[in-house]
């Protein structure tokens, strides 16, 4: 079974699923989603958001960033996250069993001594944070 909302411009949203996928699409006020057995996807988000999931991927699209973090979690499934080439981000971003890949952006990595299968670095100088683990895959952030 589908289910389709709508919500005006600046609401705050709050989805989750126990057996399926979620999806989100433009919206501009921070919003979280969560899923057991499924994938999470988001487009033409420009606020904050935190996904979650347990058996599936995290996909997410930013038409804007703001100040708001991003934070994105999957214990076995990959995360792909495109940003603006403009973003002024933190990213800390960790692996335990996949790789980790930042393509085609301005990425500083730290010089700071982390531990294996974690990156910290800045965006454009560095900003807001965003956080992404996967436990059992890969992640991805390039250019959207």
């Amino acid at each position: 079974m589908d289910y389709r909302v709508s919500v005006p411009s600046g609401t705050r949203v709050s989805v989750r699923a126990a057996n399926g996928n979620v999806s989100v699409k433009g919206l501009d006020a921070p919003a979280s989603a969560s899923a057991e057995n499924g994938d999470i996807s988001g487009t033409e988000l420009s606020r904050g958001i935190e996904m979650r999931t347990v058996n599936g991927n995290v996909t997410l699209g930013l038409a804007a960033f703001d100040r708001d973090s991003i934070d994105l979690r999957t214990v076995n499934g990959h995360i792909d996250l495109g940003v603006p080439t403009t973003i002024n981000a933190n990213p800390l971003i960790s692996s335990a069993s996949g790789n980790v890949e930042v393509a085609d952006l301005p990425w500083e990595p730290s010089t700071e001594r982390t531990t294996r299968g974690h990156v910290r670095g800045r965006l454009n100088g560095g900003g807001s944070p965003i956080e992404l683990g996967a436990t059992n895959g890969s992640i991805r952030v390039h250019p959207r």
